[in-house]
């Protein structure tokens, strides 16, 4: 078959023929990835691999943040100081009911908006209703700075000022510990 200049005469030029990137194998017009199927499923079954793994850190690390939460709660109770107040782990337990999330969402070192103001709630609550000191209570949220712990205690203090949702859902939570305190 003869070319023909499309301009002049009724022939399309032919469309140029794809081959896959990595292998050679002739692709469909319609391929967009320059790949063909059988290279395509490699690279979706590699991220599969890698999304899995990222899953396996996720969990290694939550089980050494609960293991080092055990290691703190002997050695609070270890120094004979007595924690005023009701323990961090209740109010945790409480505050984590109230927003709707896990407690390793707390101890881990997610951003995200609704897990970052539960646990200002639970800074602020630990600082204020306990003996705990900043660095201890950075140290029971997962081995966080004294700094982000006064942050978040002085985020909440400013927020409870203006907004009544916060202190409400804050007066929710102290009302149940101080009606479980009532109780005992």
């Amino acid at each position: 078959m003869r070319d023909i200049d499309p301009i002049e005469g009724d022939a399309l030029p032919a469309l140029p023929k794809q081959t896959c990137s990595i292998c050679g194998n002739q692709l469909s017009i319609y391929n967009k990835t320059g790949r063909c199927f059988h290279h395509s499923e490699l690279g979706r079954l590699r991220r599969i691999r890698e999304q899995r793994k990222q899953r396996e850190r996720k969990q290694q690390k939550t089980s050494a943040l609960r293991e080092k939460l055990g290691t703190l709660k002997s050695t609070l109770g270890a120094t004979g100081e007595e924690i005023h107040g009701p323990s961090p782990e209740f109010i945790m337990t409480l505050v984590c009911q109230e927003f709707g999330i896990s407690q390793d969402q707390l101890l881990v070192r997610l951003r995200k908006a609704p897990v970052v103001k539960a646990r200002q709630v639970l800074m602020y609550l630990l600082y204020n209703d306990t003996s705990l000191s900043y660095p201890e209570i950075g140290q029971f949220l997962g081995g966080r700075d004294h700094t982000t712990v006064m942050y978040g205690v002085g985020k909440i203090d400013s927020i409870v000022e203006i907004n009544q949702t916060v202190k409400l859902q804050i007066e929710k939570i102290r009302s149940y510990y101080r009606e479980s305190s009532e109780g005992d």
